[in-house]
């Protein structure tokens, strides 16, 4: 059986004499999309429907991602190394302000951060220590061949410095009212310090951190500093091989022990911080909690109930190990006055940031820093698509207790009643996007970037092939552009098309719109899939765009989200500059971020509204989670292309749909694979395949004979994008036709608009 995809052709030839302008060249490939005679199907009147899909909250509590903290307040950073992502600081009044990017911070202590200065002809080796409450610095220039350690705390820095062939600590004080830097020579140090400080904890008081001795064997020391004396002093070590990660409260000081004998045990050692010399406590803490432990007073305290609840035992033994607060997450952050603060509390609804100091009776209490963290819905972590009539959601399951307890995708239906009324179904689970089922090797818990939805045409959504390589550029039907670093590869789901360097790439059904600069013009180029046979190609403006959407007749472009956009109608001819920022082209319109007055925009296209409403309108506030990136597209918020809807999440963690009311394109194929002749007698079926550009209500595939008599029907209901038929050759009264020339009609009905058929196929088939 001989199998043909049916592709749409150019009605016009390219001009000769040099390089179109973009209106004329656009002209050129508007024939590429053909559309069926169907009249334009217009919504109705009135204000645009919405509907709001809530958000449960889920069991797992909110991540604070509490990274530092002190008595006046604490400061959260998601990614404290990533420069894109400032850190925010939280008063105990409740007050917030932006710090600048941490991925200069080398060392926090309390309230305060060590950041390294970018290196400038001013600022060479250069360092400040920064108030988080205040947002005021004390830089250091320090000393060149000055080797700075992670140990600090206000006006004061330690480094190491070589002097007579050895390595010494040197205490570099700033005055409180500024002037001349101090430098202090540390005492006490041996002579064989080797020049570093691992595993450095600060306080007001001082220091603790460790060094491997210049002695030739390699042999670990733990060392104490006073940042009043200047002066250093030892805990004995005699009888560990290491005591690392040390934890300073006060008057007490605890490590990590590691026992001498290979495979020793793991526990935790106490000591007096007046008296580091003195045999210190050893206690026994499970492994889970012992990295997170600390010692408090006459207590240790550590993770180790239900939930990561926080248990407190003695340090001398004897007493029963107590629950003292219910839950936490993520470990403690140590203060610089002897406290310590943690995530936690008795449950999602009730969570916050917790200071842990010592009680009336010297045993550890929890008291909340500032408000309560509101609870997470199960919408907030992101992924969102509006594709073919269908919301689809990245969902977090509300049954785990910790945070990021896995993600699913649920899908809505959506429904525009005659009356202007839009409806939604109840979700339903597709399955965990952990694992995406067209590819076994996707296997990723799905946060952060892997919840950018982008909609495939056929009512769900496509991930990357190579998860951790590359994102979604554009899909349509059966393909998808993948972009990988300054490269981009066309897939149809079995095998890689086509790649190329492009700076921008579009799909619609089974066209490929790409820009890229040729002859040192940028331009545009179509090809038609899956033979990539090239279709037409022409310049556009000065520069090179690097946003590229197709929408039917309509094309968008921008050269980026602070640079011209505009949109062009193939079928008028007609441009219209749009609103500049992250943009998504629906059928009929544009919504976009405008991110400086935090709301999302919609611009109705000329033809599509009444001229009076052609222009840019408020739609909804620009979805603003907790370190959202500021192309929110797929994230936070979408459109569908297919002739639908809006939808973003709000503040509450719910999600608004709004139907734009517009003039849409006539139902119509945008990709088709249909045999053109079928042999029933020996086993072949007649399959045909349907790439719609709106979903259907009912759809009807209907073979006549050369007389025009029906010899058999086909029916089917709602479809979202993709219609499949499958005839075995039979009549209706079950036997096999003759051989000859037969006659194949599908017509549909859109799921939202007129309630007549529109002509989607009508072509000949040979029955041998």
């Amino acid at each position: 059986m001989r199998r043909t995809t049916l592709r749409t052709v150019s009605r016009r030839r390219r001009a000769r004499g040099g390089v179109v302008s973009v209106a004329a060249g656009l002209a050129l490939v508007a024939g590429l999309l053909q559309f069926t005679s169907e009249p334009a199907v217009a919504a109705g009147g009135g204000d645009m429907p919405t509907v709001t899909l809530p958000g449960t909250h889920r069991a797992a509590p909110r991540v604070g991602f509490l990274t530092a903290a002190d008595s006046s307040g604490y400061l959260v950073a998601p990614r404290p190394y990533d420069a894109a992502s400032p850190a925010k600081w939280i008063g105990r009044d409740g007050s917030t302000r932006e710090i600048p990017s941490q991925a200069t911070t080398i060392a926090r202590n309390g309230g305060l951060g060590l950041e390294q200065v970018p290196e400038t002809a001013q600022t060479k080796n250069a360092y400040d220590i920064r108030h988080y409450a205040t947002n005021k610095v004390t830089r250091f220039n320090v000393p060149a061949g000055d080797r700075v350690t992670e140990v600090f705390a206000e006006n004061r820095l330690l480094v190491a410095r070589q002097v007579g062939g050895k390595w010494t600590l040197h205490l570099l004080e700033m005055p409180p009212g500024g002037g001349q830097l101090v430098d202090r020579p540390v005492t006490g140090l041996a002579d064989d310090y080797s020049g570093w400080a691992y595993q450095a904890a600060s306080d007001k008081r001082g220091a603790a951190f460790g060094y491997h001795a210049t002695d030739g064997g390699n042999s670990w020391r733990a060392v104490l500093l006073d940042f009043d004396t200047a002066s250093v002093a030892y805990v004995p070590i005699d009888d560990f091989a290491y005591l690392e990660f040390p934890r300073l409260a006060g008057d007490t000081v605890s490590y990590y022990a590691i026992g001498k004998q290979s495979g020793g045990s793991h526990r935790l050692y106490v000591v007096d911080r007046a008296h580091p010399e003195a045999p210190g406590h050893v206690v026994d803490v499970p492994q889970s909690g012992l990295r997170d432990a600390r010692a408090m007073g006459g207590w240790v305290i550590y993770p180790g109930a239900a939930n990561e609840g926080i248990v407190a035992v003695p340090v001398t033994g004897g007493g029963p190990a107590r629950t003292v607060l219910a839950a936490s997450y993520h470990g403690f952050v140590d203060g610089d006055d002897g406290s310590f603060f943690i995530e936690g509390g008795t449950d999602a609804d009730h969570w916050t940031v917790q200071q842990v100091t010592l009680g009336a009776d010297g045993v550890p209490v929890f008291k909340p820093v500032g408000a309560a963290l509101p609870p997470v819905s199960v919408y907030e972590a992101g992924g969102i698509a509006v594709d073919q009539g269908r919301v689809l959601l990245g969902t977090e399951r509300n049954d785990g207790y910790l945070p990021y307890p896995g993600t699913d995708l649920t899908a809505s239906a959506l429904s525009l009643t005659a009356d202007g009324r839009l409806t939604v179904a109840p979700p339903q689970n597709q399955g965990d996007l952990g694992t995406a089922k067209s590819n076994p090797l996707y296997g990723v818990e799905c946060y952060g970037e892997c919840l950018r939805f982008t909609g495939t045409g056929e009512g769900g959504i496509t991930h990357p092939q190579q998860e951790w390589l590359g994102d979604i550029a554009a899909a349509s039907a059966s393909y998808a552009v993948e972009r990988y670093g300054d490269v981009m590869q066309v897939w149809n789901g079995t095998k890689w098309l086509a790649r190329g360097p492009w700076s921008a790439a579009a799909l619609w059904g089974n066209t490929l719109w790409t820009a890229r600069t040729v002859s040192g013009k940028p331009t545009f180029e179509t090809y038609a899939l899956p033979s990539m046979r090239k279709l037409g190609s022409l310049s556009v403006a000065s520069c090179l765009p690097t946003d590229l959407q197709v929408v039917g007749r309509y094309v968008y472009w921008s050269c980026g989200p602070n640079a011209q956009a505009v949109v062009y109608d193939q079928k008028t001819r007609v441009a219209q500059n749009v609103p500049r920022g992250y943009a998504r082209l629906g059928d009929g319109y544009l919504v976009s971020q405008d991110n400086k007055a935090g709301k999302l925009l919609i611009t109705y296209l000329k033809g599509t509204v009444p001229a009076a409403k052609v222009g840019t309108k408020d739609l909804g506030p620009l979805p603003s989670q907790p370190y959202a990136p500021a192309d929110r597209r797929g994230r936070f918020w979408n459109v569908d292309r297919f002739g639908g809807p809006v939808a973003y999440l709000t503040a509450s963690g719910a999600v608004t749909v709004k139907w734009p009311q517009v003039t849409t394109s006539p139902l119509a194929a945008t990709d088709a694979t249909v045999p053109t002749s079928v042999a029933p007698r020996q086993g072949g079926t007649f399959q045909g395949i349907w790439h719609l550009n709106k979903p259907t209500a009912t759809w009807k595939l209907t073979v006549t004979n050369s007389a025009g008599a029906v010899v058999r029907t086909l029916t089917g209901g709602r479809a979202h994008g993709k219609i499949t038929a499958t005839w075995d050759g039979r009549a209706a009264n079950g036997t096999l036709v003759r051989a000859g020339t037969y006659r194949v009609k599908l017509t549909a009905r859109t799921a939202n608009g007129t309630p007549r058929n529109a002509v989607i196929y009508d072509k000949s088939l040979a029955v041998r």
